[in-house]
């Protein structure tokens, strides 16, 4: 896929979840980026995705999910259902705030990939 080592762009990652976005994450996109607001939904449209790679003939893409807070569930959840990495939005307003989140992030990583 273009976002192996070897390749001449970066990763194209396809946000969204209905059926435009997902046939193009299917067709031509390198990964998959949904928002984490209805794990069960995103498990779903998941099902969906894969199914439409094969119906394409490719592998499917990678899945990076997007959350708004830091939910150790959550992440041990998309852990299990495959995703390769979670981005979660990190509270930017000054270093005090940033570094314990930064902290809460990496041992929540540690657990969560244990």
């Amino acid at each position: 896929m273009g976002g192996d080592a070897g390749s001449r762009h970066p990763p194209v990652l396809v946000g969204g979840d209905g059926p435009r976005s997902l046939a193009a994450a299917a067709e031509c996109g390198d990964g998959w980026m949904p928002t984490l607001t209805d794990l069960d939904q995103v498990a779903g449209k998941l099902a969906i995705l894969q199914r439409l790679s094969r119906e394409s003939g490719r592998p499917g893409p990678t899945v990076t999910g997007l959350t708004f807070k830091l939910d150790e569930r959550l992440l041990g959840r998309c852990a299990e259902l495959g995703f390769q990495r979670c981005v979660v939005l990190a509270p930017a307003d000054d270093l005090a705030t940033l570094r314990p989140f930064l902290d809460r992030c990496a041992a929540a990583a540690s657990r969560v990939g244990s």
